[in-house]
């Protein structure tokens, strides 16, 4: 029998001695590696910075060379650094206008010393990662493909009167039907939280609205929270905002949506994409929001400790009627809605009229009982 892994050939003998006894002797050849590393996806989150993803991890002197990548239109790459992976680039470029560019890779190798010559096209999101107030520490964000965002948050929380978190958003004008998936979030303590927000203004006691949940070992909980004034106190949001998660909730089958109509918010949650638990009353803000909102993925790890980042990873953040247009039937493939969850179909909610957004494009999908308490998050 022989087995053929990428650059390795294992061939195991198999020899029938007496008594029906087997004995099993094995030898383990390398095989020559011919094939060139092959780029996988590559995006741009605010054209400062191009993330690319390759199949294979990559020779570390020739991936970092920043002269063996070509951004087209003019852009100028100035440093590639190769991610903790080995399989993926973040490239700093300038120049970068447009929503998308063509990345050309020459000379880059994988470690058999096999070089690639690839050309691919990205989109440019047009995103924004910053931190709001003053978390202990900086944050970071890294993005190789449309709406995949991969987020180090420094200490802080979303709560009290003011907030500190890490933030990747766009602007939003008029009204909007946005949906993430949190595929991964790490646990600094049992009240880290990732999700979505829409917030009136980047200062740190902005009124805003937040749909999110806790890590895997963390409170067990969906949570929706609201700041009614600029400067007021966080709250949990009116109605059953704070819910029990089902037994068989489990990363990465965690998705969040956040719709405005008018001046009336509603969030959702729900395990597959497809079918959404509404999470608190609908809120329609007195005073109005302003037609035009920053509205994006929030990440904090709830602490105050240096070196305690909490990260996450989000992929499809777009509008939901996109993703569920043509993948339909790959979503409901997913897990089934959890035990607990009412499936609410986008038709049974009020109309929504999407903005026009070019930094937000079609995309594909990329493959990754309710009861109330008391809580401080």
């Amino acid at each position: 029998m022989v087995a053929i892994l990428r650059g390795v050939q294992i061939r195991i003998v198999i020899w029938l001695l007496i008594a029906g006894t087997f004995v099993f002797s094995g030898r383990v050849a390398q095989a020559q590696d011919s094939a060139a590393p092959e780029i996988v996806t590559t995006a741009s989150l605010d054209g400062r910075t191009v993330g690319v993803r390759f199949n294979e991890r990559l020779d570390p002197n020739s991936a970092t060379n920043p002269a063996n990548y070509r951004v087209s239109g003019g852009a100028v790459v100035s440093k590639a650094t190769l991610r903790p992976d080995g399989s993926s680039m973040e490239l700093v470029v300038s120049g970068l206008a447009g929503p998308s560019y063509t990345l050309t890779v020459n000379g880059v190798q994988d470690l058999s010393h096999n070089a690639a010559t690839r050309s691919v096209d990205g989109l440019v999101q047009g995103l924004i990662s910053e931190a709001i107030g003053q978390p202990v520490q900086a944050g970071s964000t890294f993005s190789c493909a449309p709406g995949s965002i991969e987020v180090k948050a420094g200490a802080g929380n979303i709560w009290t009167n003011a907030d500190a978190f890490h933030f990747v958003r766009h602007v939003r004008t008029g009204d909007f039907d946005m949906a993430v998936q949190v595929a991964r979030l790490s646990r600094v303590n049992q009240y880290t939280r990732g999700g979505l927000m829409v917030r009136e203004d980047l200062t740190p006691g902005s009124r805003n609205f937040f749909v999110g949940t806790y890590p895997a070992g963390g409170i067990n909980r969906w949570v929706s929270t609201v700041r009614f004034g600029t400067g007021g106190a966080t709250t949990l949001a009116p109605g059953n905002s704070y819910v029990l998660r089902s037994p068989g909730f489990a990363y990465p089958n965690v998705w969040f949506r956040l719709k405005r109509v008018a001046n009336t918010f509603t969030a959702y949650c729900g395990t597959n994409g497809v079918d959404w638990l509404q999470l608190g009353d609908q809120l329609t803000s007195v005073p109005p929001y302003p037609a035009t909102v920053y509205l994006g993925v929030a990440t904090t790890p709830s602490g105050s400790t240096v070196g305690r980042a909490a990260t996450a990873q989000y992929l499809n953040f777009a509008d939901w009627t996109e993703l569920l247009g043509a993948e339909r039937k790959s979503l409901r493939s997913r897990p089934a809605a959890a035990t607990g969850l009412i499936p609410k179909a986008a038709d049974e909610s009020s109309s929504i009229v999407l903005t026009s957004n070019p930094s937000i494009a079609a995309r594909r999908l990329i493959p990754a009982p309710a009861t109330s308490g008391n809580h401080i998050p």
